[in-house]
């Protein structure tokens, strides 16, 4: 009776599980594990900036009115 072959498939290219190395499988695991690990930063640092700009939108609301200098009147020329 013949033994099933497994077969896996990355980046749409099929491959013999026996055939793979396990040093191979090693550095294509560490590379999803440090993928899924960028995106989750990825996804946290985007959180945070939305979060920072609702906070910022927030804090300019509450901000008082423009500050606007008076006009100075023109001084009298004294000098004639």
């Amino acid at each position: 009776m013949s033994e099933e072959q497994k077969i896996v498939t990355i980046d749409e290219v099929s491959y013999l599980v026996d055939d793979i190395g396990e040093s191979c499988i090693k550095l294509l695991n560490e590379s999803t594990q440090m993928s899924n690990i960028a995106n989750s930063f990825a996804i946290m640092v985007q959180a945070t900036m939305t979060v920072a700009d609702m906070k910022g939108k927030e804090g300019k609301k509450l901000l008082p009115e423009p500050y606007q200098a008076e006009e100075a009147e023109p001084e009298e020329d004294t000098s004639h």
